[in-house]
């Protein structure tokens, strides 16, 4: 499959600009350096009526990050986010253009979290923290945002995965209630070959082996792995969880794990939005900014969310 002619300049941009990073040679610390750096890069997204530096409470009563993005306008959800970077890299700041995006196209504020990173804090840490978060937030909304709204959880690839789960753990801990759960190219599994890792394997943003590298700073022992709160594919039950917006890359190795939740869900019950993007591939979400199919894109989603928030979506799974 063909990436966009404009995702497909930029991959081949970042190809000729020294060539890809090593991250395993380059180490956690290296890499978390070079991925800010290149957030630098992009635009910022549309302006918001307030923007607010948070602390928040994480596992075991460590502080996190985390950054307040509130539209103008009534917003019509509090979207907790987290962000992707393969456990290891990524942080809010580095979100916030995409997260304006997504905030003025949703209607949603936005409450992007920094939770603690592998491998200095591997699994379970990084799920606790944003389930920890998520709980902070469906009780502080109405300080935060003047009324209770509905409570969403969301999150691109690594962050992808720890909405899915805090989704999850919200639906076996007694709450919070959630409305909906935004997947974005979500990791949903350990199984490091599948189809799409194959086919996959590179010439986009994500490398197959690049995702290997991030499941063993994640989780060191790879039959830890199957743990349906780092492989929720793997949980033994997927009714009652909140309605699904899975949105998948057709250029991606998590092409294949993203499907097979997204039908899981469908199969037991759960409500699912599900878009193929394509002509784009795994990572696309955080270029909105600069890459106009991936703002497309992305807006796209907002509207999907907007339209599921109001009550009006007809659960299609748009191919």
């Amino acid at each position: 499959m063909r990436l966009h002619p404009i995702m497909q300049m930029f991959v081949d941009a970042m190809d000729g600009a020294g060539g890809r990073p090593d991250f395993a040679a380059m180490g956690p610390a290296a890499a978390r350096e070079f991925a800010e750096a290149a957030n630098e890069r992009l635009a910022p997204g549309p302006a918001m009526a307030r923007t607010e530096q948070l602390r928040v409470p994480g596992h075991d009563g460590a502080e996190l990050g985390a950054t307040l993005l509130v539209p103008h306008g009534e917003a019509k959800a509090l979207l907790v986010f987290f962000h992707g970077g393969g456990w290891v890299v990524g942080s809010a700041a580095g979100y916030v253009p995409v997260c304006q995006m997504l905030a003025a196209a949703s209607q949603c504020a936005i409450l992007s979290v920094d939770y603690r990173l592998a491998p200095e804090h591997p699994f379970p840490v990084p799920v606790e923290d944003c389930y920890a978060a998520t709980r902070w937030a469906a009780d502080n909304c109405a300080s935060l945002l003047g009324t209770a709204l509905p409570l969403v959880v969301g999150g691109d690839s690594a962050g992808g995965n720890l909405a899915a789960v805090a989704a999850l753990m919200a639906r076996d801990r007694g709450g919070p209630a959630l409305a909906c759960q935004l997947l974005i190219f979500p990791v949903t599994d350990c199984d490091v070959n599948s189809a799409s890792y194959e086919r996959y394997s590179t010439g986009g943003l994500l490398t197959s082996d690049l995702m290997r590298w991030f499941w063993d700073q994640y989780i060191a022992d790879a039959a830890a792995r199957a743990n349906p709160l780092a492989s929720c594919l793997r949980a033994e039950s997927l009714a009652d969880l909140p309605p699904a917006m899975v949105e998948i890359a057709a250029h991606d190795p998590l092409r294949t794990e993203g499907e097979k939740y997204a039908e899981r869900l469908s199969a037991e019950g759960v409500a699912v939005i599900e878009r193929h993007w394509h002509g784009l591939c795994h990572g696309f979400f955080q270029l909105a900014t600069i890459l106009p199919p991936a703002g497309d894109a992305v807006r796209m989603m907002g509207t999907d969310l907007r339209t599921l928030l109001d009550g009006q979506a007809a659960m299609l799974r748009a191919r």
